[in-house]
């Protein structure tokens, strides 16, 4: 079994890439509802990394005034998208310079749960960090954190062990975009990136990419990565 890679290579619209998401959890959901699954090959596991227009994610239960949905739109450094996202937790942000890297498995054919595989997601990006000399952990909250500073977020939605969106590791981010949200709803925790911890000259799209790889390694079952252009035609 190979991991569909889906580099995306510039700046697109958040809700571009979820619909692309959408489509490939739709190919899963449509797999286990036929009648003999085991009989047809099943989609591939898929990751799809790339970096977004300047946008905040509220989570699925978080419901704002009009006012500050307006407040967020319109920032000191831009205008940003403001959009509900299927998965847990509250606001936080999504832009250039922040390597996201959507995920879609099928949980049971790589033995993992939706705990173990969260747990797989940060065990790789803590990895990618020592890559480029980043110390980086977990903390008392999900996500990979330097210190009290988070540098990546975990955002997973399961339906059915199919998964959806992923992780967001900020490189080159402009941590500006945070100032004045509580970023996954977390009082008193900051914000930090590669190149604020002194890695510079490194582009999200070679942190996306390591990711991609070392997902492929460490997935069950998966025997390699299969990079796709975007002229893939999606099936």
């Amino acid at each position: 079994m190979l991991l569909r890679s889906i580099h995306i290579p510039r700046s697109i619209s958040y809700s571009s890439v979820t619909t692309l998401q959408e489509r490939l959890v739709a190919q899963h959901l449509a797999h286990k509802r036929l009648p003999s699954p085991t009989a047809d090959p099943a989609p591939p596991s898929s990751i799809i990394t790339w970096t977004s227009e300047p946008t905040y994610t509220l989570g699925r239960r978080e419901h704002l005034s009009t006012a500050q949905i307006s407040a967020l739109s319109s920032r000191p450094l831009g205008r940003a998208a403001v959009l509900h996202a299927p998965r847990g937790g509250l606001t936080t942000f999504h832009g250039p310079g922040q390597a996201i890297c959507f995920v879609t498995v099928d949980l049971r054919r790589h033995s993992l749960d939706v705990r173990t595989y969260i747990d797989l997601l940060e065990d790789v990006v803590i990895a990618a960090c020592e890559r480029w000399g980043v110390k980086a952990g977990r903390a008392e909250d999900r996500g990979v954190w330097v210190r009290n500073d988070k540098i990546a977020a975990v955002g997973v939605h399961a339906r059915r062990g199919i998964t959806g969106h992923g992780v967001a590791v900020n490189v080159g981010t402009e941590l500006g975009w945070f100032d004045g949200i509580e970023a996954c709803g977390l009082k008193g925790k900051g914000q930090t990136s590669f190149e604020r911890e002194g890695v510079v000259g490194v582009r999200w799209d070679e942190v996306g990419r390591w990711i991609a790889g070392e997902m492929g390694r460490r997935l069950e079952g998966v025997d390699g990565v299969e990079n796709v252009g975007m002229d893939w035609d999606g099936k």
